[in-house]
């Protein structure tokens, strides 16, 4: 239950303080008279209110509703029911009106509710949009963090298949391949096994097509 007193001076039907003439006087001039009318239908349900809310629901059911499918457009590029907002909508509506206490702000309760489920909605695509970005970065790290096993496992199998093929090649093979990893131009090889280098590029050619059927089978 509110104070009594808060009833009485803040009634529509009969305004009795300096405070509740100038509210009216401002929204008199910053609304028109049918958005005026429906402010203080909303002001004198909460003050004839029991605490129950009752008056003020069926008040508010179509503005809300309304407000729910206007921000359901505007941002129909995001995946936000109009239910998930319709919700948003009354929960910050009953908020504001457990809070409301005329005699500590120059707003009128609607006001504060219309101000107050706008900023509910904004909250609610901001929400949506940093969780979507997590949901983003995650989604790249667990690729990379994928390719990059991927590569490291490709990368101990290949090496255990480098492995197995040159211990079934010969000394001089072996020594070849050595070579070759290690830098040396095919003439310096050459030189060493005591044969042409022709015969080296064609040795290491073979020794190529060896490799890629040993690892294919």
């Amino acid at each position: 239950m509110k104070p009594v007193a808060d009833h009485l001076t803040h009634r529509i039907t009969n305004p009795s303080s300096s405070q509740w003439e100038q509210k009216y006087d401002r929204i008199k001039r910053q609304y028109s008279p049918t958005m005026v009318q429906f402010i203080c239908s909303v002001e004198r349900a909460y003050a004839d209110d029991d605490g129950s809310f009752v008056g003020l629901y069926s008040l508010l059911e179509y503005p809300l509703q309304r407000k729910a499918r206007s921000w359901h457009r505007r941002i129909r590029w995001m995946t936000i029911s109009i239910q998930e907002i319709q919700s948003a909508l009354w929960e910050r509506a009953w908020l504001t009106c457990e809070q409301y206490r005329p005699g500590r702000t120059q707003w009128l309760l609607y006001e504060q509710i219309r101000s107050g489920c706008d900023n509910t909605v904004r909250d609610l695509c901001r929400r949506h949009m940093t969780q979507q970005q997590q949901f983003e970065r995650d989604t790249v790290a667990l690729d990379e963090l994928l390719e990059e096993q991927c590569h490291t496992e490709d990368a101990v199998i290949d090496s255990i298949a480098v492995q197995q093929f040159v211990e079934q090649l010969s000394s001089a093979d072996r020594y070849i391949l050595s070579a070759v990893a290690d830098g040396q131009s095919l003439r310096q090889i050459a030189s060493t096994v005591g044969t042409d280098y022709r015969t080296v590029r064609h040795r290491i050619e073979q020794l190529r097509q060896q490799y890629h059927s040993f690892i294919s089978e």
